[in-house]
């Protein structure tokens, strides 16, 4: 006997179309239950998976003996001179729309036996470039103003402080650059060995 079957036997003092009627409304609560319980599902796995995409900060610290930066000022070729790169890549923020933030900075030292220490007028010969990539406007390059870049080798990395301030070029058009206003720029570090490939 199948289970409609005995349903019937169950209510035969009821009449065949209550029968039927109790069948098809248990039928189509149980299509409605399966749809709701499969709708259920989907914004589950959706919230679970936007919890697992966690995006957080990066940073990059490398540097290169025996290199020095090329004209781009944002590549490292092979010289005589010791190259900086630090990179950061800021948390993304998922319900903001062009957050996104990224920045390259590379400066260049005549390499040092173990340590160094730059500040102020030391700075304004520096081979230093800073370059970021965000919804915003360009910057064709910058020039410090003052501040201190020190740095002090432990083992295979050097421990390395930035703290400067940086005044922006914007170039609107081929004819045209305009000086920004001047604003702070400081990280630290550990710097590892990077290789030129």
């Amino acid at each position: 006997m199948n289970g409609e079957f005995k349903l019937f036997i169950y209510f035969n003092n009821f009449s065949f179309t209550t029968y039927f009627f109790i069948v098809v409304s248990l039928k189509k609560i149980l299509t409605l239950m399966n749809k709701l319980l499969g709708l259920i599902f989907v914004i589950l796995s959706f919230t679970w998976t936007s919890c697992d995409d966690e995006n957080t900060a990066l940073t990059r610290n490398r540097y290169f003996d025996n290199a020095q930066l090329n004209d781009d000022m944002q590549s490292v070729v092979i010289g005589n001179n010791l190259v900086f790169h630090h990179y950061y890549q800021a948390a993304d923020q998922e319900n903001i729309a062009d957050d996104e933030f990224e920045e390259n900075i590379f400066f260049e030292i005549p390499s040092p036996s173990n340590a160094f220490e730059l500040k102020d007028s030391d700075l304004s010969h520096l081979k230093f470039s800073y370059q970021y990539v965000c919804f915003c406007m360009h910057i064709d390059s910058v020039m410090i103003t003052n501040g201190t870049i020190s740095g002090k080798k432990d083992g295979n990395q050097w421990q390395v402080d930035v703290d400067v301030t940086l005044r922006p070029y914007y170039q609107y058009d081929a004819d045209s650059t305009v000086l920004g206003d001047p604003f702070p720029k400081s990280f630290s570090g550990k710097f590892s060995a990077g290789s030129l490939k």
